[in-house]
């Protein structure tokens, strides 16, 4: 009788441990601690789920319940926090816009970097590379002929951000914090679909290592730049040591009705990250350059045209008649 109420106690503590490490994932509390334990939420859900399939083995049914339970709120929390979207949207007759982001640091090589950028078809690359003037003009030799509409920006984190476009560039402005400069500006579709705006979001690390700190206020810097205004079709580019669900890219998405271009389930840190308003559709995401950069396609949605209401034959008849007898 001891013997198996001591089981019982440990079903019931594991599944009171599984439900606090489950809400903390939910909704991490405003620490370091609780954040780094969020940010391997994916890693929890593994978990869970042998821990799960464990009891039921061993019939400890209450902990098995427990276990699954949380397997299927994280399941749905990951998926939610990733895109409302479980597939790429069809490619339609539609405008197409591919966008390519790239982060490279100094153990990447510029010349390979530049070899498989030239095999990348895009409209707009962006670029983050350290402060290197050599780095720049090699960029430059072979971008410049395919991408005319060029702009380059440094921020004292000793990082150079580059933008090549196809289209026309205008409204180019910078959005600062703490020393961290990113870059906001429109490119030209075309006389139908007018301007495509697109903001830069590169999420420096804090020093002291609270970076979901660094981000939030960043995040907020650049909300407050962008405003409440979402008639305009907007692309977020950038890279973040965040975690797609965490809470800082969750409000920022959601302040700014912006959607995630991943349709996997993401089981580590992805830098890179695209973003896009509910003005487009993904069609098609993809990693480039062994994972340093990520390559997406988006399509303006179709406009649904007004159809007139039908004039129908009987209905002239009747009006005519009517007029007849008067």
């Amino acid at each position: 009788m001891e013997f198996q109420n001591r089981r019982d106690w440990f079903s019931i503590l594991g599944s009171t441990v599984i439900g606090l490490l489950t809400i903390n994932s939910l909704s991490p509390l405003d620490n370091e601690l609780s954040r780094e334990i969020a940010s391997n939420t994916v890693n929890l859900l593994f978990i869970f789920l042998g821990v799960g399939t464990l009891s039921l083995f061993l019939k400890k049914h209450y902990l098995m319940l427990s276990s699954f339970v949380a397997c299927i709120a994280l399941c749905q929390f990951i998926k939610d926090a990733q895109s409302n979207e479980f597939a790429y949207s069809c490619p339609s007759q539609e405008t197409q816009v591919t966008i390519a982001h790239i982060t490279l640091d100094q153990d990447n090589s510029s010349e390979i970097a530049i070899e498989n950028i030239k095999e990348v078809n895009a409209e707009l690359i962006a670029i983050q590379i350290p402060q290197q003037e050599q780095a720049g003009q090699l960029f430059d030799r072979f971008l410049a002929k395919t991408h005319p509409y060029f702009q380059k920006i440094s921020h004292n984190k000793g990082l150079d951000i580059l933008i090549y476009s196809k289209y026309p560039v205008s409204n180019l402005d910078t959005v600062s914090c703490n020393g961290n400069t990113n870059l906001a500006g429109s490119i030209f579709i075309d006389s139908i679909h007018g301007k495509l705006d697109f903001i830069t979001g590169y999420l420096a690390q804090n020093q002291s290592g609270n970076t979901y700190v660094e981000a939030k206020n960043q995040l907020a810097r650049l909300s407050s730049y962008l405003g409440e205004d979402k008639t305009q079709p907007l692309l977020a580019i950038g890279a973040t040591r965040l975690a797609s669900w965490s809470p800082e890219i969750q409000e920022f998405k959601i302040e700014h009705a912006l959607n995630g271009s991943r349709r996997d389930l993401e089981l580590g840190y992805a830098d890179e990250y695209i973003f896009y308003s509910n003005h487009l559709e993904c069609v098609k995401f993809d990693y480039v350059l062994d994972g340093k950069g990520v390559l997406g396609t988006y399509q303006f949605k179709e406009r649904k045209e007004e159809v007139a209401p039908a004039y129908h034959t009987s209905t002239f008849v009747s009006k005519a008649i009517i007029s007849a007898l008067h």
